[in-house]
């Protein structure tokens, strides 16, 4: 006797062993999220005949087919910001999982104030900062540059002149903003270079 068994990876008829109640279509898609491989048990009673179990295989799908065109059977969800994929499986571009990343989580946007397009997914930090910035979340100006990056502008980190802004003519280690009433883009050169002195390393 041959008996055949379908099993749908869908939430309806799964429940969690915990409390036996039915799982949510959250649930099974943060499962489905880390699923690598299924474990199929089975046992018999030594009086019967010998059981084999035999072609176990798992349909897959893809939304689009050969010629290009799609299907409709396969479910492609809209997805909230900071989601992607078919069911919503993957984080945006410029967003991490966080929390528990084994099963799932959550994703969470980048923290890189607008300097950076995108992050380590598993740390967070910021990959290729621009507009002048540094450090893991791209909130500090490099060297020869003030500013707050934190205030999320592209024109956040501006140079500074000590006293002028080529490299030649730059003699100050790095400079920090010292914003006042009257000048709010103040900054002060600091540590210049051996033989220079002056709030811009002028003299």
């Amino acid at each position: 006797m041959e008996n055949k068994v379908r099993i749908r990876l869908h939430e309806s008829g799964w429940f969690r062993l915990s409390d036996r109640q039915p799982v949510t279509r959250d649930e099974m898609m943060t499962v489905l999220y880390s699923l690598s491989r299924l474990l199929i048990r089975a046992t018999y009673h030594t009086a019967q005949e010998t059981v084999f179990l035999k072609n176990v295989y798992m349909d897959m799908a893809s939304p689009l087919v050969m010629d290009g065109s799609s299907l409709p059977s396969v479910e492609q969800c809209r997805c909230p910001q900071g989601y992607a994929g078919l069911s919503c499986e993957s984080c945006s571009p410029g967003w991490r999982r966080v929390e528990n990343q084994l099963y799932g989580g959550r994703c969470q946007q980048c923290q890189c104030y607008g300097h950076a397009s995108g992050c380590d997914p598993v740390t967070g930090d910021c990959m290729d900062c621009r507009h002048s910035t540094a450090g893991a979340r791209c909130d500090r100006c490099l060297p020869g540059f003030y500013g707050d990056p934190r205030r999320g502008s592209p024109d956040d980190c501006k140079p500074c002149a000590c006293p002028l802004t080529t490299g030649n003519n730059f003699f100050a280690e790095r400079c920090v903003a010292r914003p006042t009433l009257e000048d709010r883009d103040a900054y002060e050169c600091v540590n210049c270079q051996e033989g220079y002195t002056g709030a811009r390393c002028e003299m």
